[in-house]
């Protein structure tokens, strides 16, 4: 366990396991001149994980994004609507 970020060791490219892409033929896609969504997918639960540690860290679930220092703060003291 670490005192804060700064000191986090953060995983890199060395340490993840080979990535292997594999493209797949289809039609076009259903956006405006058949364009088709990439990636967007792939960060929709960092909101959620991101809630949920400050909810194992502190004991407060916060609700409304974005989660700042300021909300965390409020809802440990009882004064947020935004927590529960």
């Amino acid at each position: 366990m670490t005192a804060s970020l700064g000191e986090y060791k953060l995983p890199t490219q060395m340490d993840a396991p080979p990535f292997r892409s594999v493209l797949l033929p289809c039609d076009t896609g259903p956006g405006p001149f058949g364009a088709k969504s990439a990636g967007e997918t792939t960060n929709t639960a960092v909101g959620g994980a991101i809630a949920n540690a400050i909810y194992d860290a502190v004991g407060v679930q916060i609700t409304a994004c974005p989660i700042t220092a300021e909300r965390v703060y409020e809802a440990l003291h009882g004064s947020d609507s935004n927590s529960n």
